[in-house]
């Protein structure tokens, strides 16, 4: 499983104590001479509309000279800040979704600076959810597990969530919002189990989903052959307990 990476500067502490009011339209509002109006839209990649958290953005000058925070309380999703000229990177952050830099990547080495040198509008974000990916197989042959299902549930109640099939290469790919995770297989003729090699819901590894680790790979099960006779799951005795 990868491990945790946090950015080099965490600005999230700072920004979601700052200014949690509804943001004033970029359109109405004048900047101070000697600065100039930076704005955007944030919105769902799950769903495309506007956010109904609170979403909190990072500005910082490349050279360290200038920080802001702008708090916008949704819907509406329009934030707008005024800033000096110079080069910034931005980053953005809402309860329930991950952290990220402009434009749409997850390391602040890779943000892609926004350069001012006047009004600067459409510094957009779309705000989405970790991934859980691994790899279904057969324990004895190792094959793929071509109709095999993958299922995530709350790791604390054991409420499912979602659950996803796997490829020709038994290759899975889930979504989840941070959070405490338990995953569980299931194929055709084979004995289902959680993660990671246990019978039993209270046994399963907890897969921890921060708001900084948007991939967690390596989720990988080998499920054991089992005496049914026509297409269906085995379960363990108790394996929702």
């Amino acid at each position: 499983m990868n491990t945790k990476r946090s950015p080099r500067w965490l600005f999230v502490a700072v920004l979601l104590v700052a200014t949690l009011g509804v943001a004033t339209p970029a359109s109405s509002v004048a900047c101070a001479d000697g600065t100039f109006m930076l704005s955007g839209t944030v919105t769902s990649d799950i769903n495309g509309l506007p956010l109904t958290e609170v979403t909190s953005v990072g500005i910082r000058s490349t050279d360290g000279t200038f920080a802001d925070g702008e708090g916008t309380v949704l819907p509406g999703s329009t934030y707008t800040a005024c800033v000096p000229a110079g080069e910034y990177v931005i980053s953005f952050f809402a309860d329930s979704f991950m952290f990220e830099w402009y434009d749409d990547v997850f390391d602040e080495a890779a943000a892609t600076p926004v350069v001012v040198d006047g009004d600067v509008a459409g510094i957009d974000a779309s705000l989405g959810w970790a991934t859980i990916t691994g790899r279904l197989t057969d324990k004895r042959t190792g094959d793929p597990e071509l109709l095999g299902s993958v299922s995530v549930s709350d790791a604390t109640t054991g409420v499912g969530f979602d659950n996803e099939g796997t490829d020709s290469n038994g290759v899975y790919t889930l979504s989840v919002p941070p959070g405490l995770w338990a995953v569980s297989f299931a194929a055709d003729y084979h004995w289902s189990e959680w993660y990671d090699n246990s019978k039993k819901f209270s046994q399963a590894a907890v897969i921890e989903v921060t708001p900084f680790t948007p991939v967690i790979s390596g989720i990988d099960a080998a499920l054991k052959r089992c005496s049914w006779t026509v297409p269906d799951f085995c379960f363990p005795k108790h394996f929702t307990r």
